[in-house]
Parts: structure tokens; sequence; C-alpha cells
């Protein structure tokens, strides 16, 4: 199936996008994050967003009705988890 087709075949579905943050902060990535989900929910995309760290964006963004998810532990950006990736 090519990209036209499976078009065609979602065509009065939602599709479900997860996007994922490594912070909350009113900064870089982040802040791009939201410009994009911004877009994909006005064009009809439902969104997960997770953040593994709470901040400002975070608030604002499911203030704006956004289904947000934060982790409670400690950052994704540190620990045992990143070294997961950097050896």
């Amino acid at each position: 199936m090519n990209a036209v087709e499976a078009n065609k075949s979602l065509r009065g579905k939602t599709t479900t996008v997860l996007m994922i943050s490594h912070e909350g902060s009113m900064t870089g990535a982040p802040l791009f994050l939201e410009r994009l989900a911004r877009g994909l929910s006005k064009s009809g995309y439902r969104l997960a967003i997770f953040f593994s760290e709470d901040g400002p964006i975070v608030s604002r963004m499911r203030a704006d009705g956004f289904e947000i998810y934060c982790s409670k532990k400690r950052p994704l950006t540190r620990g045992k988890f990143m070294s997961l990736f950097y050896r």
C-alpha cells in the first residue's frame, strides 16, 4: 500500500499521534513541539503528549485542552535511562 492508498483508507478515522518532549520549559524543542501539536490538532489529529518534566509549557497546553502526560519520576534525560543510549 502506498501513501495515497493509506491516506484514502484512513478517511473518516481519527489518527492518534504520540508526541514526546524531554522537558516542559519554554525553550527550543518544547516550543517547537507545542507549535507542531497545535497544527496537527487543527488538522484533525488526536494527540497524546508526554513530557518527562513538568513546566510552564505543560501547564499552558493542559489549560488549552491537550491530552498531557507527565513523568512523576526523575527526568528521563538523566541517570540510568540515558545510559542505555550513551555508552
